[in-house]
């Protein structure tokens, strides 16, 4: 894999990899009876579980580990209520609808090289803000791969943009 860089000050990109995933229907749920798949309501969840950094006591030069929950749930529209009404999870919560049927949920690592000794402040701060940017094409890769393999591709899907 080749090594992206942001800007020249930041830490380089390495490797990303699955470390954790989740897919099942629930209970007695079978998609292929159900005809509005298209009009499931989605939940999503992405976050910072955890960072990691493995640096030399000499140099300041390392590793820097970033791990991120992702998860999708889907469930029938609530007689009432609208989609935008629906309060979204946090990541210690369970999800907010308890009717969900179909649910796909991943841990994603992303790795980055430090080349320079950094303050913890600016790590956190790159977990926080820009390390999402590595990881979420394989967050989409994973999900809709999840859906073919699931057999519910016409599930909508969340905007990746």
């Amino acid at each position: 894999m080749t090594a992206i860089r942001k800007d020249k000050d930041s830490p380089e990109f390495i490797d990303v990899y699955l470390t954790e995933s989740k897919a099942f229907f629930a209970s007695g749920f079978d998609p292929s009876f159900e005809k509005s798949l298209d009009k499931f309501e989605l939940s999503t969840l992405a976050f910072v579980d955890r960072s990691q950094a493995l640096i030399s006591k000499s140099d300041g030069t390392g590793r820097f580990k970033v791990y991120f929950n992702f998860g999708a749930k889907w469930s029938k529209p609530i007689e009432g209520k609208s989609p935008d009404s629906i309060e979204p999870a946090s990541p210690s919560e369970e999800p907010v609808n308890p009717e969900s049927l179909v649910t796909i949920e991943c841990e994603i690592v992303a790795e980055f090289s430090l080349s320079k000794r950094y303050e913890q402040a600016y790590l956190d701060n790159f977990a926080l803000s820009n390390a999402v940017d590595f990881v979420a094409p394989y967050w989409k890769n994973y999900l809709i791969n999840q859906c073919g393999l699931m057999r519910i591709q016409k599930l909508p899907i969340p905007d990746f943009s």
